[in-house]
């Protein structure tokens, strides 16, 4: 039974529907579990350039959402697309600038990874691989303040 708890040396954020977390480097992140939080995403997007966002089975959540760095090793794993990945590797093939890699937050649970923005979601939560219709939950990373462009 592999481990995926954050690794002691990374601290990680929880987040909660509806709360914005503003991470040190600029970026922000956000969960919307309905239309009641349509405002706080269009504020950010009104402050942020650029922005990814994915749905996901809210489900499959185990303890809650949280943010977090890579770590390396296996906490860093999860089952993407049929195929066990690193965040490292999958941040890799999806061509994500080398410079942006290592702050792009990995959105989690106490089962390990939920989502990497720009790569994927963990089939354990994504809504195409859901037999029937569950709870959905946005995630958004909000990237590029407009002040630094």
């Amino acid at each position: 039974n592999r481990s995926k708890a954050p690794c002691a040396q990374i601290s990680a954020q929880p987040l909660l529907p509806g709360v914005p977390v503003f991470l040190p480097d600029g970026t922000a992140c956000l969960s919307v579990r309905d239309d009641s939080c349509d405002k706080i995403s269009e504020d950010l997007k009104n402050v942020y350039n650029f922005f990814i966002s994915t749905h996901i089975n809210s489900d499959k959540i185990k303890e809650g959402v949280l943010l977090r760095t890579r770590c390396g090793g296996e906490a860093d794993i999860y089952l993407c697309g049929g195929s066990h990945k690193t965040a490292a590797d999958a941040l890799s093939a999806h061509k994500v600038l080398p410079e942006m890699r290592a702050r792009i937050p990995l959105f989690c649970d106490s089962d390990g990874i939920l989502w990497i923005p720009f790569c994927g979601i963990a089939d354990r939560c994504n809504p195409k691989y859901a037999q029937e219709r569950l709870s959905s939950l946005s995630f958004y990373y909000f990237y590029g303040p407009k002040e630094n462009i």
